[in-house]
């Protein structure tokens, strides 16, 4: 009877210890280089693999004196399983607050495989907002959300929710 016990407590902590459940990245604003976001419900998040970096950023000068542009791009992982890539371009911040997914001010894409999803030139629903802008520092930080479309048929959508980036630039 010990046996059993014994395997049948083994065998559950094996199946337990192989799982690995996702959770969303802490909302922070400290240049952590974390990325995290719900696609459809399920928690992705930004990993280094052997080919990519996790996250990659850019910044330059806006086109509006005084403001800069930001793209960051984000692989995506649930598990050990890769999902695909989000980038997130946001144009003309001067400061924080909250930037309309739109042609003048910010796109969102996502990558799956070769499929790409949304671009804001679509018109598609959404927003990035700004919370911790610090040029000198080199610290970008922000949460985000959207609907996402694929580009060859409209009704095929995808939804973006509790998005959040912690960045160093």
């Amino acid at each position: 009877m010990q046996r059993i016990i014994l395997i049948t407590v083994f065998s559950s902590l094996l199946l337990l210890g192989g799982c690995t459940k996702e959770y969303l990245t802490e909302d922070s604003k400290w240049g952590n280089n974390t990325f995290s976001c719900k696609i459809d419900g399920k928690v992705y998040v930004s990993k280094d693999d052997l080919f990519a970096q996790g996250i990659v950023t850019n910044y330059y000068y806006g086109t509006t004196p005084g403001s800069f542009s930001f793209r960051v791009k984000a692989n995506l992982y649930t598990g050990s399983k890769n999902f695909g890539s989000i980038s997130l371009v946001i144009k003309n911040v001067k400061e924080v607050g909250e930037y309309t997914i739109s042609p003048s001010n910010s796109e969102a894409t996502v990558r799956v495989g070769n499929i790409a999803y949304a671009y804001a030139h679509l018109g598609q629903e959404g927003k990035i907002i700004v919370t911790r802008l610090d040029i000198s520092a080199e610290i970008l930080s922000g949460n985000f959300e959207f609907v996402a479309t694929k580009n060859d048929n409209p009704q095929h959508k995808m939804t973006v929710t509790k998005g959040r980036f912690d960045v160093k630039l």
